[in-house]
């Protein structure tokens, strides 16, 4: 479901202000993509079932994708995967769809879109 919703993004970052390792790799904090948006939907599993509830009020949707480096060779036609996902409270000031604190969170704005979706930013990478 989040993959399908990946094209809402409005936001995409680039590297986390936190330590996230990815295999032996120490520092891949710093090679983090992160896409946010306002979702408009949610879900939670319930007897055995996916239902579909209001997201949390005055929060974003954030995306954290890792590029795949290690594993290249191995398997080529993976170009990156949704490492984590999380409802972080909504900034107040004018980024719609940015998380609260963003400029200590991300090392990096890689681009904003108001009316469309910047998918085609993390597309540089070839993160399907």
């Amino acid at each position: 479901m989040i993959e399908a919703r990946l094209c809402e993004a409005v936001h995409c970052c680039k590297g986390i202000a936190r330590p996230l390792p990815t295999d032996e790799n120490k520092n891949a904090d710093e090679s983090k993509y992160v896409l946010t948006w306002r979702a408009t939907d949610n879900y939670i599993w319930s007897a055995g079932d996916i239902v579909r509830i209001p997201p949390p009020a005055g929060f974003v949707f954030v995306v954290v994708i890792t590029e795949n480096i290690k594993h290249k060779t191995l398997c080529p036609e993976i170009s990156g995967w949704i490492e984590h996902w999380s409802w972080i409270k909504k900034t107040d000031g004018p980024l719609i769809g940015a998380p609260i604190n963003r400029v200590d969170r991300y090392y990096e704005r890689i681009g904003s879109a108001t009316a469309s979706p910047i998918i085609r930013a993390v597309s540089e990478i070839g993160v399907k």
